[in-house]
């Protein structure tokens, strides 16, 4: 079961997605069992220490590895959204300021930091082998 939350955040991406990216999203979103690490991150609260979201981050960094290599389509459903990055990118940021205590702000932005260099890497693993 969706959070509060996870719904408002679903309802923001219904409005920046196709119906394609839609409706893979939202199989997916259906068919996902419920994560620890899901739940200790909407109760995570606003003045956590260093030690508690360091911790977070690597299990979600972890988690969401897997679920990538599951589901391969899941990271360029949001790259590759109709609206324009810069307007997605916006838009995301202003929703998640407002859905999000400063803890779990920082745990995003950790959490995405490490999973975009991670997509580089292999990407340039998998550009390297073509060659």
């Amino acid at each position: 079961m969706l959070s509060e939350t996870d719904r408002s955040l679903l309802l923001v991406m219904t409005r920046l997605m196709d119906g394609e990216q839609l409706r893979t999203y939202g199989a997916l979103v259906r068919g996902l069992p419920a994560h620890p690490v899901n739940r200790e991150f909407e109760a995570l609260s606003g003045d956590a220490g260093e030690h508690v979201r360091q911790d977070l981050v690597e299990r979600m960094v972890s988690y969401l590895l897997r679920l990538w290599q599951d589901h391969p389509e899941l990271p360029g459903l949001y790259t590759a959204v109709a609206k324009g990055k810069e307007s997605v990118r916006e838009t995301m940021e202003t929703v998640l300021r407002e859905l999000y205590n400063p803890a779990q702000l920082d745990v995003l932005h950790r959490t995405y930091v490490i999973l975009d260099e991670s997509t580089r890497l292999r990407a340039g693993r998998n550009t390297a082998g073509r060659r």
